[in-house]
């Protein structure tokens, strides 16, 4: 078929009708090809498509076409929209498979052929040594305690980041690199040792293997460049450095590599997606290559188009690009602050009740913590939903179990495995040793009575009777008011402020954890109340999966939304410090702008997922304090009303003014040390430091100057 011909049997054969923009993807045939594809231009119908001509005009055997996509649901998609169109013409099968895969089926051929054996250590691994489990022993050897959950995730993740990015640890520990947990090196080291001495491998190991094989494998090489004629890769801005490196060496003989991605939806950097790869693909392949722009949005009203297409300008390292639209539907974007975190849900739901539908209606927010607060109301409110992501790791958080092992205490005085869990969280001074030989007279003995006969402790009987006295007394109170109780009197709040130097933790994202708590806790009258309503909740999140496709509420995080597309979307907690977060605004100030830019692409690819309506909310106050406003949802109220907006450096300036320092806040000052905020007064606070000196300092000056860390 001539190229008219083929696309006036796309139109009649398939219901398929090309842009001229899709139509230049479609016939760039051979060479080296880029195709930046903004959110919502038909980029898979386009590589479908391009798939069909190569077979049906070019004559090229589909077993010789390599689709690579990031993940398996990616492919299994592009799969089956391509034998949706083309199966009835096309009966040999394309190659579609994921990154992971295809280096996995090298690595098990190169086995086979040299009689070596690996196990993979995640998935569906039979293997009693997972990659956690082994994780959690080297931390435990190095640092003669236990990992929590969400360190053991940062763990692995900079394990994988590593690999992914292939730098050199002897340049890491030269950088400003931050390791997420002390003894990072030894226990980095003594991972990669173990799984070579016993033939383990995991996930990224199998590209780090993969791309050994193809450098020192000459013969293996040339057997999959010969191969396959034509390569394509989908989300080229997720893709990995490694990853990368693999895909030139296997495409290196003919160049015939077409990659399609946008710089602006690159939000993966976490986890080792190499954007820049994408953005200097005419350096990497040469002079012969092309880059070719897909800038139509067939997804969205002309007025959620404009607002994000202005937004993401200003990003500056990016490909210059104007997306745009021919949609001629009704539909804008609105902003709008509510008092609270809360009243945004109520917003929410009667929005919805109105309307009486719930398909294809979404709920977007950065973290997946948010997600608790929008079930408890939502179950409450009998508001059916439908969660995208994994149930949030907040019911089975180490500052959930703590304040359970508390009122467990609190409970039953003798449960020595709750005591166990908090006796050094709350300075009781006692030593690890004697807590684990300890043992009570009877089943209903104290474990403080218990202490006191130990000779050691003889001498702080009257320390260890207040600490008994203190959780008889917790016993009675509510769940809300114990909480507080034991941050105060139970000293777990000096707990927390020592794990945010000492571990590494925001003391922000502490807090959030411990204010979602709070609101779970409202109205409940015992400590087997509050474990029912956990249980609940949780229940409720981890049976939604059920709901999927039905006229249900969808709730994602920004980042799981990517590839997604709703009618009507809600954009939640739009504050300052939680998109963009406080330690992207700390990196800008010190001059690093990625990380800043990074949120920005997140935030948009959020508010491009939404087809009729999008909703941009911000709460003025959130865990009972005054927030200011995301910088982006001032930058979209620029963009939609300059007049009444402020320009991000305004925002900036009015956080600086306002910076939410509160009477009680601990602060650390470069020349005094750390110190307690005992008064604030405009501008001005009072700082009552560990020394026993009290100073006034203006709080302007000492953040401007980064004199002061809160």
């Amino acid at each position: 078929m001539t190229e008219k011909e083929f696309l006036q049997f796309l139109k009649d054969e398939c219901s398929i009708e090309l842009t001229e923009a899709q139509r230049m993807a479609v016939f760039a045939v051979h060479g080296p090809v880029a195709l930046i594809a903004v959110p919502g231009s038909g980029k898979t119908l386009t590589l479908i498509s391009r798939m069909a001509n190569l077979i049906l005009n070019h004559k090229v055997n589909p077993n010789r076409i390599l689709a690579l996509t990031f993940s398996r649901a990616a492919a299994n998609d592009m799969k089956e929209r391509f034998n949706e169109k083309f199966s009835r013409l096309i009966y040999d099968k394309v190659n579609f498979s994921t990154l992971h895969s295809f280096a996995y089926a090298v690595v098990r051929e190169y086995c086979l052929k040299t009689g070596k054996k690996f196990e993979l250590i995640e998935g569906f691994s039979n293997i009693s040594t997972s990659k956690n489990t082994l994780l959690r022993n080297l931390y435990r050897k190095f640092n003669y305690e236990s990992i929590n959950d969400d360190k053991l995730e940062e763990l692995s993740g900079t394990i994988s980041y590593i690999k992914n990015l292939m730098l050199p640890f002897e340049e890491i520990k030269k950088s400003d690199f931050n390791f997420p947990v002390p003894c990072f090196e030894e226990i980095f080291k003594e991972y990669e040792r173990f799984k070579a001495a016993n033939n383990l491998i995991d996930f990224d190991d199998m590209l780090t293997i993969c791309h050994s094989i193809f450098i020192n494998n000459e013969d293996m090489l040339n057997k999959y460049r010969n191969m396959y004629d034509y390569v394509m890769l989908d989300e080229a801005q997720d893709t990995s450095k490694i990853q990368h490196e693999i895909i030139k060496l296997i495409v290196s003989a003919k160049y015939n590599i077409f990659v399609v991605g946008d710089d602006d939806q690159s939000i993966y950097s976490w986890r080792g997606a190499f954007p820049q790869e994408l953005l200097r693909f005419n350096d990497s392949y040469g002079a012969k290559s092309r880059v070719l722009f897909m800038e139509q949005n067939f997804r969205s009203t002309k007025a959620i188009v404009n607002t994000a297409n202005q937004f993401i300008k200003s990003n500056r390292i990016r490909y210059k690009k104007n997306l745009f639209t021919e949609n001629q539907h009704s539909g804008e974007v609105s902003l709008l602050s509510t008092e609270s975190e809360f009243t945004q849900v109520d917003f929410i739901i009667e929005n919805l009740k109105k309307e009486g539908v719930l398909k294809n209606r979404a709920v977007l927010f950065r973290n997946n913590l948010s997600s608790v607060i929008l079930v408890d109301e939502l179950v409450r409110r009998g508001v059916p939903f439908y969660i995208k992501d994994s149930v949030p790791t907040f019911f089975n958080h180490w500052i959930i179990r703590d304040f359970s092992a508390f009122f467990e205490l609190a409970e039953n005085l003798s449960n020595l495995e709750a005591f166990k869990a908090i006796y050094y969280k709350m300075k009781t001074y006692i030593q690890k040793k004697d807590i684990f030989e300890l043992k009570l007279s009877n089943p209903r003995e104290s474990v403080f009575l218990a202490l006191m006969r130990n000779d050691n402790y003889s001498p702080y009987a009257s320390r260890l009777k207040e600490f008994e006295d203190k959780f008889k007394l917790l016993a009675t109170m509510k769940p809300l008011e114990g909480i507080g109780y034991i941050q105060g009197s139970l000293n777990y709040r000096e707990y927390l402020l020592d794990s945010q130097q000492n571990m590494n933790y925001s003391l922000e994202s502490m807090d959030a954890i411990i204010s979602t708590f709070k609101n779970i806790c409202k109205g409940l009258n015992s400590f087997k109340e509050l474990k029912e309503k956990l249980a609940m909740l949780q229940g409720k999140m981890e049976n939604s999966k059920r709901y999927k496709g039905e006229n249900v509420l969808t709730l994602s995080t920004m980042h799981s939304s990517k590839g997604l597309e709703f009618n009507k979307v809600f954009v939640i907690d739009l504050n300052e410090g939680t998109i963009p977060s406080g330690d992207s605004l700390k990196k800008a100030q010190d001059g690093d702008f990625s990380s800043l830019e990074e949120e920005r692409r997140l935030f948009y690819v959020a508010i491009t997922r939404a087809k009729e309506e999008l909703y941009l909310i911000y709460p003025e106050k959130r865990n009972g304090n005054k927030v200011n406003p995301s910088r982006f949802f001032s930058a979209i109220q620029n963009i939609i009303k300059p007049s009444t907006a402020l320009s991000e450096a305004a925002i900036e300036e009015k956080t600086i003014l306002n910076i939410n320092i509160n009477v009680g806040d601990v602060i650390k000052h470069k020349a005094y040390g750390k110190g307690e905020i005992i008064e604030v007064k405009g501008d001005y606070i009072t700082v009552l430091f560990s020394d026993g000196s009290t100073k006034v300092l203006s709080a302007k000056v000492c953040i401007v100057n980064k004199i002061i860390e809160v």
